[in-house]
């Protein structure tokens, strides 16, 4: 007796262990996305050992109420049920999902919408679609240059969601320039144009500029995109007097100054002339009698106040020692006139540049 009964009992057992090897199931429900208004797939893998036949998609976008699909096939002994929704855009809503699956011999699994899986909608950051190509910009003589382009952002949320745009301007080793970019036209319920523009100033260093783009929504979610425009080389400077003056000298007055001391040169472009100042000077003549003449050896030039700086050479272009013009805000250079010697024959009168030319500085 005690033998038939376990027997009994070993054969319950084994149909229990045959049903659960041909029940339907389902594993691995997924979804790819939860970001506003855009399309998200949902999945469960399926099994079955007699046989897929098909199920169908049951889906709450935020109505608080599940709604079947259609019937769609599924074969096999395992299977994905994968169904792409394109979400509802509202921001913290409850999107609730399950799936009813049927197997070859008419088995319906349905358990999953006993508790439907659920997710929250979340935030669809802003999306910089559009940077207007900046044309090659031209710096402007101590002044600055503004620069201006459309930038084009959407929102899946809608345009209103866009809190606001903004740009740098960067390259290595110079001040970065930004700015804001304003509100332009609206392009339709989630897009509109944004006017960004701000000033490059004159000493600003030539060459390719990055231009970064930055859009942040009331979520503070935020995209970033680049770009790039070149900036040219601008030489550029200007001097405070266009003409030196010695006054009357007599014979035997040494290191007399200009009366214009000191010259001032000043930076205007983006160029560098540190040691590239050039001073061409040439013979003064007399204006009664051009024959007699105060060679330009007769003087010198220097950036400190003092007469002994470099001798000038007529006709010919010399270098001012230790000159540091550079390309920077405000940058200046001061140069000082000597005249060293008068000639003792020479008789009294004008000397000029009338005769010859004028002296000229260079860079």
């Amino acid at each position: 007796m005690t033998l038939k009964a376990l027997s009994l009992t070993t054969a319950v057992f084994l149909l229990v262990n045959i049903i659960s090897v041909y029940a339907l199931n389902y594993t691995s429900n997924s979804t790819n996305s939860t970001l506003a208004g855009t399309p998200v797939m949902h999945s469960l893998y399926w099994q079955d050992s007699i046989g897929l036949s098909g199920y169908i998609f049951s889906f709450d976008d935020c109505t608080n109420s599940l709604e079947n699909d259609s019937w769609n096939d599924m074969t096999g002994n395992g299977n994905w049920s994968n169904i792409t929704k394109i979400i509802d855009s509202t921001i913290g809503c409850d999107v609730k999902w399950c799936v009813y699956a049927n197997d070859s011999s008419n088995n319906w699994n349905g358990t999953s919408c006993q508790n439907p899986f659920s997710y929250i909608i979340t935030n669809q950051p802003p999306n910089i679609y559009f940077i207007e190509s900046i044309p090659t910009q031209d710096p402007t003589g101590s002044s600055t240059t503004t620069v201006t382009f459309i930038v084009s952002v959407s929102d899946i949320n809608g345009y209103s969601d866009i809190l606001s745009v903004s740009a740098e301007f960067n390259k290595t080793g110079e001040v970065t320039r930004s700015g804001d970019c304003d509100e332009d036209n609206v392009i339709n319920s989630t897009a509109r144009n944004y006017s960004c523009s701000f000033d490059m100033w004159y000493y600003d260093a030539n060459g390719i500029w990055s231009v970064m783009v930055y859009a942040e929504d009331t979520s503070s979610e935020n995209d970033t995109e680049w770009s790039s425009f070149t900036y040219n080389l601008l030489t550029s400077w200007v001097m405070n007097v266009n003409s030196l003056n010695f006054g009357s000298i007599y014979h035997g007055e040494n290191y007399i100054g200009a009366t214009e001391n000191p010259m001032i040169l000043a930076n205007t472009g983006n160029d560098d002339f540190s040691g590239k100042i050039n001073v061409t000077a040439l013979d003064l003549r007399g204006v009664t009698n051009s024959s007699e003449y105060i060679p330009a050896e007769s003087f010198s030039v220097s950036i400190d106040n003092d007469a002994n700086g470099d001798i000038l050479q007529n006709n010919t272009a010399v270098n001012v020692t230790g000159t540091s013009l550079n390309r920077s805000a405000l940058s200046t250079e001061e140069l000082y006139f000597y005249i060293l010697n008068v000639p003792l024959d020479l008789s009294f009168q004008v000397y000029n540049t009338t005769v010859l030319d004028e002296w000229t500085i260079s860079t």
